[in-house]
């Protein structure tokens, strides 16, 4: 006998349903009759609250572009400087490099985002939008302070640094998700994490001795990133 939900938490039901189907086959190759199998539904009720599975597919891109709000809550209460920056490359490293360890929605959306690249592409460039929008303006706050403190070799413009950023910490989560974070020196998460953090800083910029006194600063161990966000 099928539970009775209240109808958002049948809709979420669904969408966690309907996520690793997408997130493996695709928008095109999943079909509504697997989605309702996997929702425990019927296609009818699938489409009472679905009307079409492109509908279905919006409200994935939408719940997944909110899903978290305070993401980046601790982030935002840090002042603009060097070290925050640090912090803020290193917490987002962080998180990619242990989407092994993280639940399965947020591994499906993951995976989701990858496979959008080959098909659509729309989860894909919604998401990239909503992580730029969230992480931008606290990358701007801090790089303009490191201008400031004199901690910049060279400005690099804030939309090439996030995106180039971005695009090395997807490659990061996705190789994490199939145990290849690691080389084969069996350097330890954390300092994978260590290392690429500094590779990204030189790369928005900043002077090396501004990284090295940057990321000596922090304790990283009292900072609540790696398995402190993990659900």
């Amino acid at each position: 006998m099928r539970t009775r939900l209240e109808p958002t938490e049948r809709r979420r039901q669904i969408v966690q349903a309907a996520m690793p189907l997408f997130a493996r086959k695709g928008f095109s190759r999943t079909t509504t009759k697997e989605i309702a199998e996997a929702a425990q539904v019927s296609e009818g009720l699938l489409f009472k609250y679905f009307a079409s599975k492109a509908v279905l597919y919006a409200a994935i891109i939408e719940i997944c572009s909110n899903d978290d709000p305070t993401r980046f809550e601790a982030l935002r209460r840090l002042a603009p400087s060097t070290e925050t920056l640090a912090i803020i490359v290193h917490d987002v490293v962080a998180y990619f490099a242990t989407l092994k360890q993280r639940n399965a929605a947020e591994q499906s959306r993951h995976r989701l985002f990858l496979q959008s690249l080959t098909d659509d592409g729309e989860f894909a460039r919604i998401g990239m939008a909503t992580f730029g929008a969230a992480l931008m303006p606290l990358l701007s706050r801090s790089l303009e302070a490191a201008r400031l403190a004199d901690d910049l070799a060279e400005s690099v413009p804030i939309a090439r640094s996030f995106w180039l950023t971005a695009l090395l910490q997807i490659i990061i989560g996705s190789m994490a998700l199939h145990d290849g974070i690691n080389p084969a020196d069996k350097t330890s998460t954390e300092e994978w994490v260590a290392e690429t953090t500094r590779f990204i800083l030189r790369g928005m910029g900043l002077k090396s001795d501004a990284v090295k006194t940057a990321c000596t600063a922090i304790d990283w161990k009292n900072w609540p990133n790696l398995e402190a966000r993990i659900a």
